[in-house]
């Protein structure tokens, strides 16, 4: 189960970039929402394994993943900012 859990986010960020719909902004905005509720789906379940298994914290696990939302955020916008630029 903790395989699973450790690579799922990875699943989803494949998934996210291998949808190719650049021409049609609602199906984008319509799969980012999915997307999002997805992960945040993913989070609760994290805890939910987290407080029912004796071996994992549930404390430290929610501050990591909190730790994870915290960093997603700059490494989106340094991304955005960098753009399509081939030598960033």
């Amino acid at each position: 189960m903790k395989i699973i859990l450790f690579h799922f986010p990875s699943l989803v960020v494949i998934l996210e970039e291998n949808w190719d719909n650049k021409n049609n902004p609602e199906k984008i905005k319509s799969r980012t929402i999915i997307i999002y509720l997805v992960k945040y789906v993913f989070f609760g379940i994290i805890l939910y394994v987290s407080h029912t298994d004796p071996d994992w914290n549930v404390y430290l696990t929610f501050v990591g993943l909190l730790t994870f939302r915290i960093v997603t955020y700059p490494v989106a916008i340094i991304s955005a900012n960098k753009g399509d630029d081939e030598n960033a």
